[in-house]
């Protein structure tokens, strides 16, 4: 996945209210597409990042539960003991820095693993940031999904707002900067306080209040800076990832 370069800003709204409302989360399809009796007894599941090491209960559950998991995380996620131990069928390391090329790795490593594992029946994710990798690679799978570009559109807050007011749906106001260029014709637009966000984050990273224009300028370099190093992040021995 590209890094996220643009950054969006909109009204603080807690300086208004108790709480702002929550964003929605982006979720790709896990449906399982066996229905027979045996229920999930043999039904193929993908899993693009293991998440942190917490999330070791899930594939425990899911082997009880007769499902065939397939993870796709780092070369060094502590997930990849995993296989050893029989909880999941296959480990398929990937190195998701090369944005690149992520997608084709990911794809080639998938089919390799089902030529071994069995027919897919599904393909989810736990990191936020990955949702539109699944998506697309659920797509290309013939997998069930939600449409591309709906996650696209609910990972992407500027477009999730524009959106909004089209369909004629509270929005706060909002603009989106792309350049330095932008940050006054933002702080013009859309007053202050105010937050700025990146257009695709995660977990509220990169997301700051600012109080006014100098605390903007300050606020875009930083999350732009940050953003840049953004990537799906594998769940790594050096703790956790994403999700």
């Amino acid at each position: 996945m590209s890094p996220v370069r643009h950054v969006s800003l909109e009204p603080d709204q807690a300086a208004t209210s108790n709480r702002e409302g929550a964003q929605p989360h982006a979720v790709t399809s896990s449906t399982i597409t066996k229905t027979s009796d045996k229920g999930l007894q043999g039904a193929v599941m993908v899993f693009v990042t293991a998440g942190y090491s917490g999330k070791r209960f899930i594939f425990e559950k899911a082997k009880e539960l007769g499902v065939k998991s397939i993870v796709l995380d780092g070369p060094d996620s502590w997930c990849r003991l995993l296989e050893e131990q029989k909880i999941i069928e296959k480990f398929v390391p990937i190195d998701f820095s090369d944005a690149e090329t992520v997608f084709e790795r990911c794809l080639e490593g998938i089919q390799a693993a089902s030529k071994l594992v069995g027919e897919l029946d599904g393909i989810t994710t736990f990191c936020e940031m990955a949702v539109p990798l699944c998506s697309r690679l659920a797509e290309r799978l013939g997998l069930p999904h939600n449409p591309v570009e709906a996650v696209d559109n609910a990972r992407d807050k500027h477009a999730t707002r524009d959106i909004m007011q089209r369909a004629g749906l509270p929005t706060p106001r909002h603009y989106r900067i792309t350049c330095p260029d932008d940050v006054t014709k933002a702080a013009q637009h859309v007053g202050f306080p105010a937050v700025i966000k990146p257009v695709s984050g995660a977990a509220s990273i990169g997301v700051i209040r600012v109080n006014d224009e100098e605390e903007l300028q300050a606020a875009y370099k930083r999350v732009v800076s940050d953003m840049r190093k953004a990537r799906i992040v594998a769940g790594g021995g050096g703790g956790g990832g994403g999700g």
